[in-house]
Formats: C-alpha cells, sequence, structure tokens
C-alpha cells in the first residue's frame, strides 16, 4: 500500500528543496558546510568549469544540494508508507523477513524499509559515513526507521503466531492420534511447510545442532522454548 497524496513526503517546490538540501549539507563537518556557505553567498564561479583546482564549481554544488534533498524526500516518503502500513501484520512481516535474509542488502529489498536504508545510504554518499561530528544528528535522523524496525519486529512475532495457529494447530483438530505423526512430520507435513517457508527467514536447521534461531544484527524472533523444542 502507498500513502494518499499529500502525505507526509509528498511532492515539495523547487525553493523548499534546495532549502532542504542547504539544512542537510550544513549539517556535516567542512564538506557539507562549505558547499552550503559558498552556494548560499552566491559565489561566483566560471561558468561551464565542472571542478575547480580548489573548490567545486556551482553546477557540482547545485548537483549536491539537489541529490540530497532528494534522499531526505525519498527517506520522508518510505517513512510515511510505513506508517501508513502500521496496522498491516503482511506488510512487517516482508519488510522484517527481507532484512533478516540479508541484513547488509537490506536496502537492495525493495521493501518499503528497505528504500528507507538505501535513501540513508544516498545521504550517506554525499556527506560521508556517521563521524563523531555527525553522529547526532544520524541518531535522530534514522530514529524513526529504527523505530519502526522494533515495531515490525514484533508485529511479525504476532503474525506468525497467527500464522502457526491457523496453519498447523487448526489443521490438526479432529484428526485421529494415529494420523497426526504424518499429517505434521511427513514428507509434506504442517510442520515442515510452516517452518520452509513463512518461519524460513528467522530458523535455520543446522547440522547436529537441530533448529535453532536466526540472528540479524542482533536481532532475533521471539520463539518460545516449548516451540524450539517441537520443532526438534
Amino acid at each position: 500500500y502507498q500513502p494518499p497524496e499529500g502525505a507526509e513526503g509528498g511532492g515539495i517546490s523547487g525553493k523548499q528543496a534546495s532549502r532542504i538540501g542547504l539544512t542537510i549539507l550544513k549539517l556535516f563537518g567542512k564538506k557539507g558546510k562549505k558547499i552550503a556557505k559558498v552556494f548560499k553567498k552566491g559565489k561566483k564561479l566560471t561558468k561551464g568549469t565542472k571542478r575547480k583546482r580548489h573548490g567545486k564549481s556551482k553546477e557540482d554544488m547545485e548537483s549536491e544540494i539537489g541529490k540530497a534533498s532528494k534522499a531526505y524526500q525519498d527517506y520522508m516518503k518510505s517513512i510515511g508508507t510505513l506508517a501508513f502500513n502500521a496496522d498491516n501484520e503482511s506488510d512487517s512481516y516482508s519488510n522484517i523477513s527481507a532484512f533478516f535474509q540479508a541484513p547488509d542488502k537490506v536496502s537492495a529489498s525493495g521493501t518499503s524499509g528497505g528504500n528507507a536504508w538505501k535513501a540513508v545510504q544516498a545521504l550517506e554518499m554525499l556527506t560521508g559515513k556517521p563521524s563523531p561530528e555527525s553522529q547526532a544528528f544520524w541518531t535522530l535522523y534514522t530514529g524513526p526507521l529504527r523505530l519502526a524496525y522494533d515495531f515490525m519486529q514484533n508485529d511479525t512475532a504476532c503474525y506468525l503466531n497467527q500464522q502457526w495457529q491457523s496453519n498447523v494447530l487448526a489443521q490438526t483438530e479432529g484428526v485421529e492420534d494415529q494420523k497426526l505423526p504424518n499429517l505434521l512430520y511427513g514428507q509434506s507435513g504442517l510442520l515442515w511447510k510452516f517452518t520452509g517457508k513463512l518461519a524460513a527467514p528467522f530458523v535455520a536447521n543446522k547440522y547436529q545442532a537441530g533448529y535453532t534461531t536466526v540472528r540479524a544484527d542482533n536481532n532475533v524472533i521471539p520463539f518460545t522454548h516449548p516451540f524450539m523444542r517441537y520443532l526438534n
């Protein structure tokens, strides 16, 4: 789902975009501040010169300001989409499963959360990785996104529990005891369908260790101990 037109993260004017880009750049070290200062004062730079010996041309600076503004707009659009789908557990599952499957490549996942991280990386490309000088900004800037992931992780746990109840436990009701082992543990058993599909990003069957929970940047879906014993 996408937020309606006019929601947070929608289109803004060119003047607003430039102001946003300048504000963002001024929050970072000497490089960002210098670009913002020169552009704001309107220093005369040789037209047509892409790069000068002691600095950048006006065109290059305008380009970096525009890119910073776009990165911000893309970020806010993705945050708006995450907020709009806050009550959609399947959307939370999609975001969190993508994160657990490839924590280092989540920005390429195509999910709303992944698009937000992609926008963060785009801004980092312009300003450099977080440093002691800019760390406070990055902590505040990515705060809403990190909070969204905490929420979606809890939402995903609820979603998995609901799917376990409906796709596994509910299917065993009224089944004769002697048929339960094959229904659950057979070659196409309900248990293996659940662990091999829905729960696959969050549990792993390790050699001589059995099923264990998967960790992604110290995050884990809180499966209960009885459930993990049941798998093993």
